[in-house]
């Protein structure tokens, strides 16, 4: 069946942070800094205690909110985060805040902690806002969402190379969806896919299915490649179809078969389509029953209509059930 968006603008499957936990998780992460900060300013006025207590307090609450911010560039989660099962994201793209914007909310958060007022505010809003984003969440672009699967990092850039190819034709069309097919609803980021599990499969096959190596030679003289959320990477020469147990249709006999792994089965047996053409690489997806979706490098966003063939650049995400690729382009100099 299809699924709807959610009153508060993320797609099904994805849920902002419950209060509760939201506030437990600050008091667990931003807690031990203010209490070492008030500790060591305390001790301070105690003249008598010299300065070597207070500046071990400075010391440990520095130390603390360091870990606790690689964490969360490094996971989407801090200590508190992760015990309470939430994630703080970035709303575009749906992977781990860069260091920079989780210092920008951090420094957010404490302007408004200094002032109370602010702060009060700021959770009054909050409470009201469809998404639970505060002040520091807008002023990072950021949203805190319940614990769930990550967008994959961006890889770095292709190596410039000097020569040139020719594009490749066009792969056959494949037909459009049949009319009993649900078209999948659409989703705003890789990390905000709704996923609804399919039914176990009796008697799936998995003949004909590829697992290309990762890495190494086996992209280096394609231009166009795409690297699965498990870390394989898969050169893009023709049409290449991905799914639990994909199978060509008619025309399609020459598809190379990439069997994706998903044990919770939010991925349809032969979920989306890859191909190339003189306009560059494009997907199409497949009448899957939890949809595709497509993130440009710029942040943008496209559902992918069972059908449809969506064009895709380098550096672009596509989001297929709970799991995700990545779009590479030989780079040309």
């Amino acid at each position: 069946m299809s699924s709807t968006r959610s009153p508060s603008g993320l797609p099904p499957g994805v849920h902002p942070a419950p209060t509760g936990p939201r506030l437990l998780a600050g008091l667990v992460e931003v807690g031990p800094v203010w209490v070492l900060i008030a500790l060591s300013t305390l001790l301070m006025a105690l003249t008598s205690l010299g300065l070597a207590v207070p500046v071990l307090c400075l010391g440990l609450a520095v130390v603390w909110a360091v870990l606790v911010w690689s964490e969360r560039v490094r996971r989407a989660a801090g200590p508190g985060m992760r015990a309470t099962k939430l994630q703080i994201v970035g709303l575009s793209d749906g992977r781990p805040l860069s260091w920079k914007r989780v210092v920008v909310r951090w420094l957010a958060f404490a302007c408004l902690t200094v002032t109370v007022v602010g702060l009060i505010a700021m959770v009054v809003v909050m409470l009201r806002q469809s998404r639970r984003q505060s002040w520091p969440d807008l002023a990072a672009n950021a949203v805190m969402i319940k614990e769930r699967p990550l967008a994959p990092p961006r890889s770095k850039p292709a190596v410039a190379r000097t020569q040139t190819s020719t594009p490749h034709p066009r792969r056959a069309r494949q037909p459009d969806a049949p009319a009993s097919v649900p078209a999948p609803a659409p989703a705003t980021a890789p990390s905000a896919l709704g996923a609804t599990k399919e039914g176990p499969d009796a008697g799936e096959s998995v003949e004909g299915v590829v697992d290309p190596p990762a890495g190494g030679d086996h992209r280096r003289d394609l231009d166009w490649w795409l690297t699965l959320d498990d870390g394989r990477d898969v050169g893009v020469d023709g049409l290449v179809l991905l799914g639990r147990n994909p199978q060509p249709g008619a025309g399609e006999e020459d598809a190379t078969l990439i069997k994706v792994v998903d044990e919770t089965r939010t991925v349809s047996k032969s979920h989306l389509a890859v191909g190339v053409d003189a306009r560059g690489l494009y997907v199409m997806d497949r009448g899957s029953t939890n949809g595709s979706t497509v993130t440009s490098s710029d942040g943008t966003q496209r559902p992918c209509r069972p059908g449809d063939l969506v064009d895709v650049g380098d550096g672009s995400v596509v989001s297929f059930g709970d799991h995700w690729l990545e779009i590479h382009r030989r780079r040309v100099g």
